[in-house]
């Protein structure tokens, strides 16, 4: 058997073995500290291999935000390895052609907070938007962007609605796309969410829509006075229990309600003596004949004073016909 000293492996000659006697089990040890030698070697000159290889590749490192200020490493930017720059918008668009960066490389704008790529466009390198979505007030959306910015996302964070670029403008992507005080929002024929400006004007406005018996159509402001008129307004007054009035109505005389989408409230306040009768008569004739109220008076005691009202719908007749005796009004009110 060979003497100990030769059986140890370069690189462990300082191994203590006890002298005793067990030479097969330090026998069985060396063979396995001999048979580690030869991975050992073959991975230590992997690892000089590896770090020659990465001594020649170049590492791009950019702390940008100083424009073409800004230094690079000593070797063709074009045919370095794809990295990641940061800097501004502006100082992307000025200082950093696509041309010269490999494709692949990215570019982070640190005031929009959006990632671009350098990509192929009509076999050119061109910075091409890639994802994020810059936030601002709806006054600060972009004005630069063109075709290789489609897909661009912003948030007004004032209105709270989201955009995209199509590559020529701005499309809505929020569900709420509500930009004004005072906006109403209704869903357009499309169909698809939309904004109804406010009512800016001094006048007081209601919100109308006129359907077709089947469907909506879109709402619309429109001035209340044009609907239901401008509230109660007085047509004829003659003080009450004063004798005849000398009024601007007269029984027997044929009126018309002038509105044609408001109702005309009639309020008369008759003297009427025995066997006296008027009727209040109101269709859209123009001599009206159907009867809606009637005031007689059957007690011989005396004369009777009674309030009769009635209605009459837009554009129609109205008169309060004496059908027997001179009876007379005290009060006659008109109001819409």
């Amino acid at each position: 058997m060979p003497s100990k000293s030769t059986l140890i492996p370069a690189g462990f000659s300082r191994l203590h073995v006890p002298d005793v006697d067990t030479d097969r089990a330090v026998q069985d040890i060396y063979d396995k500290l001999a048979q580690l030698q030869s991975p050992l070697a073959q991975i230590s000159s992997q690892i000089v291999s590896l770090q020659a290889k990465g001594a020649a590749q170049t590492t791009q490192v950019r702390t940008e935000g100083s424009g073409a200020g800004t230094s690079s490493s000593s070797t063709s930017i074009s045919s370095a390895p794809a990295t990641v720059i940061e800097d501004t918008h502006a100082n992307r668009l000025a200082h950093y052609p696509a041309t010269t960066y490999a494709v692949g490389t990215l570019f982070f704008e640190t005031d929009r907070e959006v990632m671009y790529s350098v990509n192929l466009v009509g076999g050119v390198n061109a910075w091409v938007y890639m994802l994020g979505i810059m936030t601002n007030v709806f006054a600060n959306r972009p004005t630069d962007l063109g075709t290789n910015d489609v897909n661009f996302l912003f948030l007004a964070t004032d209105v709270g609605t989201l955009y995209q670029w199509t590559g020529s403008a701005w499309a809505t992507l929020s569900l709420v796309p509500l930009t004004t005080l005072g906006d109403t929002l209704y869903e357009n024929a499309t169909p698809a969410p939309t904004r109804l400006p406010g009512n800016t004007t001094t006048t007081p406005k209601t919100l109308v829509q006129t359907g077709t018996g089947t469907i909506s159509a879109a709402p619309a402001w429109v001035d209340p006075t044009t609907l239901w008129g401008t509230g109660p307004t007085v047509q004829a007054v003659a003080n009450p229990w004063i004798g005849t009035p000398t009024g601007s109505r007269a029984l027997g005389t044929v009126y018309k309600n002038p509105s044609t989408v408001k109702s005309l409230k009639v309020c008369v306040s008759l003297v009427v003596a025995f066997g006296q009768q008027v009727n209040a008569l109101t269709d859209s004739a123009s001599t009206p004949s159907t009867i809606v109220g009637e005031v007689t008076n059957g007690n011989a005691a005396g004369t009777i004073t009674v309030p009769i009202t009635f209605e009459v719908l837009p554009n129609n007749y109205y008169e309060l016909a004496i059908t027997s005796g001179t009876p007379i009004y005290v009060y006659w009110a008109e109001w819409q």
